[in-house]
């Protein structure tokens, strides 16, 4: 039975002025408030990429010719603008680097010039990675 007195007693030196019963109202309020705007912040981190401005540069040449011709980096560039992730804007890499270094693309997404090349060339005997440049 002694420590629920002890509690009792502590509890009325911690509210025995008001300026230990603000110091108490703030210490359990600030992490109440900090833990309720991290939580605020992040509820959905992922919601507004569509918002956000990317630069889609298609360098891609082809491969092939007649009815071998393959031209994937077109097809990727128009699945990545009908999907609808990113705002993304088709552009040149001149005007890609420009709007950049203006800030008004966040970031260039480059297919390179042997994208289709290099997808095709798995069924040959020197096969290679494709690659998309950041």
């Amino acid at each position: 039975m002694k420590i629920p007195a002890m509690i009792a007693a502590e509890l009325r030196r911690l509210t025995a002025t008001r300026m230990s019963v603000i110091a108490l109202v703030a210490l359990m309020l600030v992490p109440v408030l900090y833990g309720g705007l991290y939580l605020w912040a992040n509820q959905d981190p992922y919601g507004h990429f569509s918002e956000v401005p990317v630069a889609l540069v298609d360098l891609d040449e082809g491969s092939g010719t007649g009815s071998d011709a393959a031209q994937y980096g077109s097809q990727v560039s128009q699945q990545l603008i009908d999907g609808h992730a990113f705002d993304w804007r088709a552009m040149s890499a001149a005007d890609a680097a420009t709007s950049l270094h203006e800030g008004t693309v966040d970031f260039i997404v480059t297919i390179p010039s042997d994208f289709s090349a290099a997808l095709v060339s798995s069924g040959g005997s020197a096969p290679r990675q494709a690659t998309i440049g950041l």
